[in-house]
Parts: C-alpha cells; sequence; structure tokens
C-alpha cells in the first residue's frame, strides 16, 4: 500500500511539473507575443516617423528652392529696373555732356548724377565679386573693371604707375600712390568718344615710354576701356581694328564696346589710313 501510494505521489508530482511547464510555455508564448507586437508596432511608429520626416525634409528642401528661386528673380529683376534707370539717365547726361560746366551747376543734373553713382555702385558689389585682376593686353599696358581699380594689393603687384580712369562719377581711389587721368565718359552709343582718343592715347604712350604700367579701367571694364585701348593699339601699333578688338577680346573676353563706339573707331580706322 506504502510503495502503490508513493508511486502515485510520484506521478501526481510529475504530471504537476508538467503542468507547470506547460504553464510556463504559455507564459512565455504570451510574453514572445506581446514583445513580438510591440517590436512591430514600434517598426510601424518608427517607419511613420521616418516618413514625416521625409516628408518634412522634402518640404524644407523645397521651400528653400522657392526661396531661392524668388531671391534670384527679385535680384533680376532689381538689376533691370536699376539699369533701365542708367540706360534713361545716362541718355539725358549724353544730351548735355558738352556742356560739363554747366553740369556741374545744375542742381537738377547733379541728382542725376548721384542717383547714376548710388546705381554703379550697386553695380560695382556685384562686379567687385570676380573681378579684381588687373588684365594685360600688350607689355605695360592693362584693362580692368573699377574693382581692380579699388584692388590696391592687384595694382602694386602689376607694378601700376598710371591709372586713365574712363567714367563718368567713377572715385579716384588712389591719388597719392599713382598718377591719374580721367575723363568723363558715358557708356552711350550717343557719346562722342572720339574727341578724347588724341589725350588718352598720349596719357598712355608717355606713361610706357617712361617705363610705367598703365590701367585703363571704367565701370565694368567692358566697353569704354576697351574702346579707349583699342584706339591706343591701331595710332601706336599700327593695328587694323579687327587685329586690335582680336587680341583685346583673346586676353578678356567679356569686352564688348558699345555699337557708337565702334562706328566711331571704324571711322578712326579710316582717319589713320589703314
Amino acid at each position: 500500500m506504502e510503495r502503490v501510494s508513493i508511486r502515485n505521489k510520484y506521478k501526481n508530482r510529475k504530471n504537476n511539473n508538467k503542468d507547470t511547464g506547460n504553464n510556463n510555455d504559455k507564459k512565455f508564448d504570451n510574453y514572445s507575443n506581446i514583445s513580438n507586437s510591440n517590436n512591430l508596432s514600434k517598426r510601424i511608429d518608427s517607419k511613420d516617423i521616418n516618413k514625416k520626416n521625409d516628408v518634412n525634409f522634402e518640404s524644407n528642401k523645397s521651400n528653400i528652392v522657392n526661396e531661392k528661386k524668388e531671391t534670384k528673380k527679385l535680384s533680376k529683376e532689381t538689376s533691370s529696373l536699376m539699369s533701365s534707370y542708367k540706360e534713361e539717365i545716362e541718355k539725358e547726361l549724353s544730351k548735355n555732356i558738352s556742356g560739363y560746366k554747366n553740369i556741374k551747376e545744375d542742381k537738377k543734373y547733379q541728382q542725376m548724377l548721384k542717383l547714376l553713382q548710388i546705381i554703379q555702385l550697386y553695380n560695382t558689389m556685384n562686379i567687385i565679386k570676380n573681378d579684381k585682376n588687373a588684365v594685360e593686353i600688350i607689355p605695360h599696358l592693362y584693362i580692368g573693371s573699377i574693382a581692380c581699380a579699388s584692388n590696391l594689393e592687384e595694382l602694386q603687384s602689376k607694378k601700376i604707375t598710371h591709372i586713365l580712369c574712363c567714367g563718368f562719377g567713377l572715385k579716384l581711389f588712389f591719388p597719392d600712390k599713382f598718377k591719374y587721368h580721367k575723363i568723363d565718359l558715358i557708356d552711350q552709343e550717343t557719346q562722342n568718344i572720339r574727341k578724347y582718343f588724341d589725350e588718352t592715347n598720349n596719357f598712355i604712350n608717355n606713361a610706357i615710354i617712361k617705363g610705367g604700367n598703365v590701367l585703363v579701367h571704367c565701370h565694368a571694364g567692358i566697353s569704354r576701356s576697351t574702346s579707349i585701348i583699342l584706339a591706343y593699339l591701331m595710332k601706336h601699333k599700327q593695328m587694323k581694328f579687327n587685329k586690335a578688338f582680336e587680341l583685346i577680346k583673346e586676353k578678356r573676353g567679356k569686352i564688348q564696346p558699345n555699337s557708337g563706339f565702334i562706328l566711331q573707331l571704324k571711322a578712326y580706322e579710316k582717319e589713320l589710313g589703314y
């Protein structure tokens, strides 16, 4: 009886252990399911967050691109507006350029000159970023923009001694360091540039004969200064217009004298007998 009783107890214990094990397995399975469910939920949340972040990033990126476009557009519109003002002012001034002494005393023209200087200053801020270098056309003769003319380090590195300033209302930046000659020239087709050729040719030639280096500059170093250098090459280097133009263009690709200056230079070519 005792043996039967002990066996039964052993069986009962064994069965209890199995039940406990099964219950533990069930608990583990339940925990595992919960854990998996939480992980899945986290992954879903993470995907949603990533999607939101992607959407926000694309949205911000799009806003930045649009802002840049608007800024660029506004800058172009501003430049265009200022350019049209500059053109109108220069046209008005060019009509009276021969009476320069009277312009000095006329308040209306003085106001126009101040506005022109403000516009030129605005344009200079754009030019000065990338156009600070003096470009050598022939030995001792250089061309540049106002940014170059205001760059003392560049002028000294090129050993500039003389500066020919070709512009209305342009500043002479270093009068105590260089010998200046200034002509009040407007970049307009109606401007009589021919009348300045003798004095500018003499200034350049005398400086070079003395062993100096000459910088010829206007505002952008594109039209007025180019035309003055063309006249010098035609007169003192016996170059025809086309050959002189090609030489300068090769050194400074952005040059483009206005159509009125070109007509006067071609007439000057005939005067020189080429």
